[in-house]
């Protein structure tokens, strides 16, 4: 792609998961809006902080936060994680959660618990139940 060129979202977020080892194989996944995405909610990406950073969990390794990389060395169980596209990701319940942690507004949050369940990547149901492998 041209440097001129404005990336896609999706650009954005497979570049970031290819530099910090999310994709099929490694030990770090995308969470929050990123993962959200990913998943489905097409409108998770199109706020207006576009350069808002991917948040990357991986409890093996101490990634460097960069403008476009937000990393966490939260815990992340084997049922937390999904392959999205070859990407992996947290399950939606889990980046749903991890995104509200970083919204400062109550409004902001209520705006992205609507958009997932719009996605239908989630239920009130699924998030009550708590962590924990989808099938449990």
């Amino acid at each position: 792609m041209p440097r001129s060129a404005d990336p896609t979202v999706e650009q954005r977020i497979l570049e970031v998961a290819t530099v910090a080892g999310a994709v099929t194989t490694g030990s770090a996944a995308l969470t929050g809006w990123a993962a959200l995405r990913l998943h489905g909610a097409l409108y998770f990406g199109d706020d207006p902080a576009p350069g808002r950073p991917v948040e990357v969990v991986d409890p093996t390794r101490q990634l460097r936060a960069t403008s476009g990389r937000r990393p966490s060395r939260a815990a992340l169980p084997a049922g937390d994680v999904a392959v999205v596209a070859g990407v992996r990701c947290t399950r939606p319940e889990r980046a749903l959660v991890d995104e509200l942690r970083h919204l400062p507004d109550p409004v902001e949050r209520v705006v992205a618990v609507d958009m997932a369940f719009a996605a239908h990547l989630t239920s009130v149901h699924r998030l009550r139940r708590g962590p924990g492998p989808p099938w449990a």
